[in-house]
């Protein structure tokens, strides 16, 4: 800030005139409480001018402040210049202008990161870069291709047919080019029923669904010994469509992953198995669920199935994510997070999906409400915008997606598969988690009851901050101002999960 020859020699007969007045009060009052830097910033920090400051603060300080006669027995107290300087500090306005500029700059640099990582997958594999018993996306891609060349496939149409058939036809290669001693059994289920259902959770009320001769894909790859044949991990796809789309990403890619994941079990010379896989693909998702109720409520394989892990999308390719689990079973998230090499969860799109903000569902209902099993409910959300539409093609999954996807499922199936809680949980039966992931590299998960804890200490220690700052300065400025503070840490704290997680 500039001063004028003028101005500044000014101060200096003031701040000189003040220092008299106070001794001659007899105040004892260390003379550097009005050095040249401490004394106008206070000041100039209240908004006023050099030629007017003495006067228009004294004013302020007493109703029957002094007038130009008397200025030179300043009542400018030194308690009230402590209280300037510790309730108005000054900050430059340069200063601020680089304190600005730096959370910008850092938030501009998250945001790129986010984006990098978001689109960051592992080099896909084919035969050539591959050993035979790795997942191999080129091999997942060419199934793609072939299925969701069929165009829509509406449960009941000729396309569904031939998906059921492509499905079919490569499950017995598969069987039939196996290298290890695993059990492999294939059944073709042809269901009919009905249920009740509350319409996506809207409260509205309940209507009934019926199917009849809906047919289920189901392929159980066993341990060889035999060691605990009646328990089992189930995982599912659906290889319908809406009208009108080819389903590329919904759900076509998921049961073109599961028939690579069930290659590369059949290709694994040392697969150590304790429970049963179910691979279940179903042929009427679209239609509200009903095939896989039909599977949970029918199947002979059906009692066997202790946990389930539930493949679904709402876009097409990008980073799968674990949006949902249970109903509570924490061991299921640990699982995942032991075994997937490149977690992607979060607990708030549970909290979303669960609340019925988000008009859709997924099979993950029917095994919960109708089989009375927990699981883990995993999704593709990238380009949204293509989810329901003719433009959900194969174009849209991006090189890497299905290397993921396979490799984090792959390896989470053995997982649960080689549980000794799949069959007894012990204590891990009750309780719900909080986790989420770190941009992909690593997931943090606590139980609930921590969540709890945390979240009443944190709102104990912002109210008294508030009633603090309150107590110390009752004007409204300064609620608004606090108000103000914390909308805008809200707001910065949304933007930041919005930015990690879309």
């Amino acid at each position: 800030m500039d001063e004028s020859p003028e101005s500044t020699e000014t101060f200096e007969n003031l701040r000189r005139r003040h220092h008299v007045a106070t001794l001659t009060d007899s105040s004892t009052v260390d003379s550097t409480e009005f050095n040249n830097e401490s004394l106008p910033a206070a000041i100039f920090a209240n908004g006023l001018s050099e030629d007017r400051n003495f006067l228009d603060l004294a004013q302020r300080e007493d109703n029957g402040g002094p007038t130009t006669a008397n200025v030179g027995f300043l009542p400018l107290r030194p308690t009230l210049l402590t209280s300037i300087r510790r309730n108005h500090p000054f900050v430059p306005r340069s200063r601020a202008s680089i304190a600005y500029v730096i959370v910008g700059i850092f938030y501009l640099l998250i945001t790129l990161l986010v984006h990098y990582r978001m689109n960051f997958y592992p080099d896909p594999k084919n035969d050539e870069n591959s050993k035979a018993y790795e997942f191999r996306e080129h091999n997942a891609r060419g199934h793609l291709d072939v299925i969701a060349g069929l165009g829509p496939r509406v449960a009941g149409s000729a396309a569904n047919e031939k998906a059921e058939k492509y499905i079919m036809d490569t499950v017995q290669i598969i069987r039939a080019k196996k290298t290890n001693n695993i059990i492999f059994d294939v059944n073709v289920q042809t269901a009919s029923g009905g249920f009740t259902l509350d319409f996506i959770n809207t409260g509205v009320g309940q209507f009934t669904s019926v199917y009849q001769d809906l047919k289920n894909i189901v392929v159980r790859i066993s341990p060889a010994d035999g060691t605990d044949a009646d328990s089992s991990v189930l995982v599912n796809c659906h290889y319908d469509s809406v009208v009108d789309s080819p389903g590329a990403g919904d759900d076509a890619a998921s049961c073109c992953v599961m028939l690579e994941i069930m290659r590369s079990l059949s290709q694994q010379p040392d697969l150590d198995l304790m429970h049963n896989i179910i691979f279940l693909f179903n042929s009427a998702e679209e239609n509200i669920l009903q095939t896989s109720h039909a599977f949970i409520t029918q199947h002979h394989w059906a009692p066997s199935v202790k946990a389930f892990v539930n493949l679904d999308s709402a876009g097409a390719g990008g980073w799968e994510i674990v949006f949902q689990t249970g109903p509570e079973h924490p061991w299921l998230i640990r699982a995942y997070i032991e075994a997937a090499p490149y977690p992607h969860a979060s607990v708030v799109g549970q909290e979303i999906f669960q609340t019925g903000l988000v008009p859709s569902d997924t099979d993950f209902r029917i095994f919960r409400d109708y089989g009375h099993i927990p699981g883990i409910d995993i999704a593709h959300i990238k380009n949204g915008y293509v989810y329901h539409t003719k433009n959900d093609n194969p174009s849209h999954i991006p090189a890497g997606s299905m290397q993921r996807g396979g490799e984090n499922i792959l390896a989470t199936l053995k997982n649960l598969a080689s549980s000794t809680k799949l069959t007894d949980p012990g204590e891990d039966k009750h309780g719900s988690m909080v986790f989420f992931d770190f941009l992909g590299f690593f997931m943090i998960a606590y139980p609930q009851r921590m969540a709890n804890i945390l979240n009443f200490t944190t709102f104990v220690y912002v109210y008294i901050v508030f009633a603090k700052k309150l107590m110390r300065d009752r004007s409204s400025a300064a609620l608004r101002d606090s108000v103000q503070l914390t909308v805008v840490g809200i707001l910065v704290m949304l933007t930041t999960w919005a930015i990690t997680i879309l």
